[in-house]
């Protein structure tokens, strides 16, 4: 016993507070990321192609 709580019940209950905390973080962190990678995904796809880039298609 340690102070009327047994040993494992207190690791139990540190690992999942732990493991809440990296959820929590976890989904902070989605929130975050995925729309600036989305953003930036589809304003690269959507960009004006620079004059320099060479499409075979476009040559007459």
């Amino acid at each position: 016993m340690f102070g009327g709580v047994d040993m494992f019940d207190l690791l139990v209950t540190i690992l999942a507070h732990v493991l809440s905390w990296m959820f929590v973080i976890g989904v902070a962190g989605c929130l975050f990321v995925l729309p600036i990678t989305a953003y930036r995904l589809f304003s690269a796809l959507f960009d004006k192609d620079h004059p320099s880039e060479n499409h075979p298609g476009d040559d007459p």
